[in-house]
């Protein structure tokens, strides 16, 4: 087909198992008419890698199920890929149409799929990224463009099962609308929209006898009545062929919603209503007591309450055909404005406060607070304590005395709880059990976020449960997942390898932070934080125990461990996995320094043989030392690695005084290895100077 805006513009489907040789697809130009579509892989030691199959990532395409490859690492800018790649930089795909249509993307990712919009002179337009947990993907394409579609930092992990490319080709399709057994009312609309590219809804009357719609397109049919259901052979959706499409219109019998009404005395309602968000269609409930029951269509409703106390609910509630419809409805009573209160130096949680979220709230409500080191203020823990914690205030120190703060969010699982805006643990939202959110992937899930400077723990544990266990508050709150994974199923063990996924234990959002004699436990990601951007934090951590076995120190914050225990995170009966442990570090410019630290792991049978590596870059000019630290044999002789493609070569990695079980070693993927080299970061007070910018850490020798 010629294009009158490009060139011969030809439809096709490409299957990498149909181009595979022996589990390998080539890298380089593919040719479709005029189009084409260029498979990128990196280039190690000169040569470009091929895309390699993956048998355990399995994709839908096409109503058949076939498998994923890869070639590699990312290009070394994912985020933020500057000019239009070639072949060679790194694991992605590069599609310039010759005529204005739809490519899809049939992938396997943890994350997301992002897609680079260039001007084929390679100046650059913007991007789109797909929702996570999604196989395919589809989007708008015009000739004089050029796509790059890629991942982000998110993830290396991404896996090409195939592409579609249908060129845009207006058909007319006649369309019979039929009444079956629905009442209709003056207000019903029916409406078709494109279901993988969305765009503004085709409205259908019963005197629409036709349509023009692109050729191969699918169209989902919907209604904005809960009481009626628009349906094309018994499917929500058709596919344009140009063949007459019989829309036929049924009712939907009503369904019965019940539940509580929590949060307040029951005497105090005197009403409750719900309201459907589409047509704003009202149904009043009858209460008894602190339940109610309510006879409705389904569909997706907002709840009011009318009380005599001033209570309030923010509660929404999807009614759905055929099941059992049960809904908490949670009212609000305004308390008085939280008054201000006396400066205390020393408080105690559970005690004085039932929360440490609520501690960090009553200190800046403190009168006459004075400021910087006079106005600290200690909280004493007095029990364990499961929440997840904003320590906003500055001036803090949690002393711990022994017991243990947990959470569980994890990257990969939504949960009902979670402000989708802050990644944060929301009541109001865990008691609407409405809308989800995934583990926060700007903050990795995070159990302890220190957002408030000159903050010190000592003998605390933190602890992300996201791979050691189920607890029974993260079952009740799960909504679900976009992991290959089911953390609900029956014979689920969350701490298997197959379950690991991003999960913050300790967050870094603030500077002079300091830990010592603390324990901070998860799998992935589990101290740190996300993003490039360098806020100057400095951090310091004494005999600690840092545990888990990928990237499990992370993200840019310029940081001094001293006679740390750095604890693989390993599993139980797997030695085949726990060989695939990965790296201590994936710092970025500012410099994480390991001093006289010692490399463990968590000792599960089954657990040896365990093969590491010290770190790997995070970007371009990332920065570690490791200085007399004993690695027991786990940490593996190439030492180093890199995320993405061809940012080793601009890394400042340093080894000095390293053994093995007593006997120096020194790793073949480190440049720097002489006493001279780490010299700023051994001597006592230039490592202040050089790493904590100054800072004397009280725990600091």
């Amino acid at each position: 087909m010629k294009d009158a805006l490009g060139g011969n513009a030809e439809n096709f489907t490409f299957f990498m198992d149909e181009k595979a040789v022996d589990g390998k697809v080539s890298t380089g130009e593919y040719r479709f008419g005029d189009s084409t579509l260029l498979l990128a892989g990196e280039t190690v030691d000169g040569v470009i890698t091929q895309y390699t199959v993956k048998p355990d990532r399995k994709v839908l395409m096409n109503g058949k199920e076939v498998d994923s490859y890869t070639a590699g690492k990312r290009h070394a800018t994912a985020n933020d890929i500057p000019t239009i790649p070639g072949e060679g930089d790194g694991t992605l795909t590069v599609f310039t149409p010759a005529g204005q249509g739809m490519m899809t993307v049939y992938f396997h990712t943890t994350a997301i799929l992002r897609v680079w919009d260039f001007n084929t002179d390679g100046t650059r337009n913007g991007y789109v990224d797909s929702d996570t947990g999604i196989t395919q993907y589809s989007f708008f394409v015009a000739p004089g463009h050029t796509y790059v579609i890629s991942t982000t930092g998110r993830t290396n992990n991404m896996f090409y099962a195939g592409y579609r490319y249908l060129v845009d080709e207006k058909i007319t399709n006649p369309i019979t609308v039929t009444n079956v057994d629905a009442v209709l009312p003056d207000t019903l609309k029916v409406t078709a929209v494109d279901a993988d590219l969305g765009g503004d809804p085709i409205t259908i009357s019963g005197d629409t006898a036709a349509l023009e719609l692109l050729k191969g397109h699918t169209y989902r049919l919907s209604t904005n009545d809960g009481g009626v259901k628009a349906l094309s052979d018994e499917s929500e959706t058709f596919t344009a062929t140009g063949k007459n499409v019989t829309i036929s219109l049924h009712g939907v019998a009503d369904e019965v919603l019940t539940g509580k009404i929590t949060g307040t005395d029951p005497s105090t309602v005197t009403g409750l209503t719900f309201t459907n968000m589409v047509n704003g269609a009202v149904y009043r409930a009858e209460v008894s007591g602190n339940t109610y029951t309510c006879s409705m269509k389904p569909g997706e409703y907002n709840t009011g309450v009318e009380t005599s106390n001033g209570g309030v609910t923010y509660d929404r509630v999807s009614v759905r055909s055929g099941g059992r419809n049960v809904n908490e409805v949670y009212v609000e009573v305004a308390g008085p404005a939280a008054p201000a209160i006396p400066f205390r130096s020393e408080i105690h949680v559970p005690g004085d406060y039932a929360s440490l979220n609520e501690a960090s709230d009553a200190i800046f409500r403190m009168e006459d607070r004075p400021a910087g080191e006079a106005g600290r203020v200690t909280i004493h823990l007095t029990d364990d304590l499961s929440e997840q914690v904003v320590m906003a205030a500055p001036y803090v120190t949690l002393k711990g005395n022994g017991h243990t703060i947990s959470w569980y969010y994890g990257v990969g699982t939504l949960y009902y709880s979670i402000e989708e805006s802050t990644g944060l643990y929301s009541e109001r939202l865990a008691r609407d059990k409405y809308s989800y959110a995934e583990g926060d992937g700007r903050i990795w899930g995070s159990v302890f976020i220190v957002r408030g400077d000159y903050f010190l723990a000592e003998d605390t544990t933190f602890k992300n449960t996201y791979n050691y266990e189920l607890t029974e508050a993260e079952k009740a709150d799960i909504a679900g997942c976009v992991l290959a994974v089911d953390r609900l199923a029956d014979d689920a063990d969350v701490s298997a390898y197959k379950f690991k996924e991003r999960s913050n234990a300790f967050y870094i959002e603030a500077d002079h932070i300091e830990c010592y004699n603390c324990k901070i436990l998860s799998s992935q990601d589990t101290l740190g934080r996300n993003g490039s951007e360098n806020n100057n934090y400095h951090a310091y951590f004494r005999d600690c125990v840092i545990g888990g076995n990928v990237d499990y120190i992370c993200g840019e914050f310029a940081a001094v461990f001293d006679h740390c225990e750095l604890q693989w995170k390993t599993y139980p009966d797997d030695a085949g996995n726990n060989g695939k442990v990965g790296y201590i570090a994936a710092p970025k410019t500012s410099p994480y320094v390991f001093r006289n630290c010692t490399v463990t792991t968590s000792g599960e049978e089954g657990a040896d043989p365990v093969v590491g590596y010290y770190g790997r870059t995070w970007g371009k000019e990332s920065k570690a030392a490791f200085i007399n630290t004993e690695t027991n044999g786990y940490i593996s002789e190439a030492g180093w690695g890199e995320m993405s493609s061809g940012e080793a070569d601009s890394a400042a990695f340093y080894e000095y005084n390293n053994t093995n079980n007593g006997v120096v070693m020194y790793t073949t993927g480190c440049r720097n290895q002489t006493e001279d080299a780490v010299k700023d970061y051994i001597d006592t007070d230039t490592v202040v100077d050089t790493v904590l910018g100054s800072w004397m850490p009280v725990h600091y020798v």
